[in-house]
């Protein structure tokens, strides 16, 4: 209480010497108290006695303090100690803080204000590149539609942007450790290394954007982005090719093969070639959206591909025996829950992007899963009279307008007869004895 009582003494230093000799003030009884000496400019040096000793002795300690006064209150503020601050370095900053307050700047606050922005920079700094990327997926997941799309940003960086990237903080990644990241997979998975850069460059660009993660990174030009950058170090990227498709005529040898493999991911694989479906579709789908006593199955338009183009909706798939056969073998004599997935995984919850891909390679490494929808579009146009809008939708290609209301309303039946007769030339049928579905009006 002595300290905040203390009155100041009008100044009596002009040197450095002067203000390091300065003593406290003494009471009445000769006991030593707090005392403050002014300097100018509200500038003050404030000199504290320690609790006198025994033997009468006692320490001193000298700080310097500024005094002002904002809408009719005073107030101090401490500058530190003198002897980390010298006397011509306080005066230059006693000088800016009374024209601080000349502006209606209240140093305290702005002096907190600072220490704040101070400390959220350090805990900015420490911000690692996998707890930002958790932060800007946590931030968007709700705008994803699709299970599938959801794990594939978080398996895309944990496989291999994290490996290099997770520990770093984001504040220290630049255009060298992108490029150690993306340089190994570049030409061997282009596909999958153009979608990890357009990752990390989002994750960059949330890092140095306004709001909640300002400060985890400067602004300035992304590391990871292409344009004037990347495009300097690494090769241009391929252009979509078409899907390595099996020769129709060969499909029951593949399947005569396929069908010696027990595994969850060849009875996938299978149910994917018999619904001529996408891997993800299949991969994704759970027991809710089979109806077993229809020999149906619904995929949500949340989860097929251009799920946000006008027009698409849930796509109905007829099942043919053969694949009704599999669900069944699957399900056994449990009620699986509704919102379990059909396809389970070893490690997780549905089947891994990669594990289809696999056991087509055991049997045919020059086919790939997804060109098996091109071997049905094959066999379909050249063995059946099926029509193409029949197909098409079979394909989950969408239509608008008048053929696509018809095709959502009338097609099932239809369709449900080419399935099941695909599914007998996957059994092996000749091509001359496949019975040709006569075009109807």
């Amino acid at each position: 209480m002595e300290q905040a009582m203390a009155k100041a003494t009008p100044t009596l230093f002009l040197t450095q010497a002067d203000c390091d000799a300065a003593v406290p003030g003494f009471r009445s009884d000769g006991t030593p108290k707090t005392k403050l000496y002014t300097l100018g400019d509200g500038l003050c040096l404030q000199v504290t006695p320690s609790k006198v000793a025994a033997d009468g002795t006692y320490g001193v300690s000298r700080s310097w303090l500024f005094r002002f006064s904002l809408d009719g209150k005073e107030q101090r503020m401490g500058l530190g100690p003198i002897d980390r601050l010298p006397l011509n370095r306080v005066r230059v900053r006693a000088l800016a803080l009374r024209e601080q307050v000349e502006r209606k700047i209240n140093p305290l606050t702005e002096a907190k204000e600072q220490r704040k922005e101070r400390e959220r920079k350090w805990v900015a700094g420490r911000k690692t590149f996998r707890a930002c990327a958790e932060e800007y997926m946590a931030a968007h997941e709700p705008s994803w539609t699709g299970e599938v799309y959801k794990h594939q940003w978080h398996d895309t960086l944990e496989r291999f942007a994290y490996l290099i990237l997770g520990d770093i903080p984001v504040a220290d990644v630049d255009q060298e450790m992108v490029l150690r990241v993306l340089a190994p997979i570049w030409n061997e998975k282009n596909t999958t290394a153009k979608t990890l850069r357009a990752r990390i460059a989002a994750v960059l660009g949330y890092a140095a954007s306004k709001g909640k993660a300002n400060g985890y990174r400067d602004p300035g030009p992304n590391p990871a982005a292409w344009r004037d950058n990347l495009e300097h170090s690494l090769a241009k990227p391929k252009a979509a090719v078409p899907h390595a498709a099996l020769d129709y005529r060969q499909i029951g040898a593949f399947m005569a093969e396929l069908r010696k493999d027990s595994g969850i991911a060849a009875r996938a694989l299978e149910f994917t070639i018999l619904t001529a479906s996408r891997t993800g579709e299949v991969r994704g789908a759970r027991w809710s959206e089979i109806n077993l006593a229809e020999r149906l199955w619904t995929v949500p338009k949340e989860r097929m591909k251009m799920r946000g183009k006008q027009g698409r909706d849930d796509h109905i798939v007829p099942l043919s025996g053969r694949a009704v056969a599999i669900l069944k073998a699957i399900k056994g004599d449990k009620i699986p829950h509704p919102s379990a997935y059909i396809f389970a995984g070893r490690t997780g919850p549905q089947l891994g992007e990669s594990t289809m891909r696999r056991v087509c390679e055991r049997i045919n490494p020059d086919v790939a899963v997804h060109g098996f929808r091109s071997t049905f579009d094959d066999w379909a146009s050249d063995c059946t009279d099926a029509a193409e809008e029949i197909i098409e939708f079979s394909l989950a290609h969408v239509k608008t307008g008048v053929a696509g209301r018809y095709r959502r309303k009338t097609a099932i039946e239809k369709r449900r007869a080419l399935m099941e007769a695909w599914a007998g030339y996957c059994d092996g049928i000749a091509p001359d004895n496949v019975v040709p579905l006569k075009r109807t009006a």
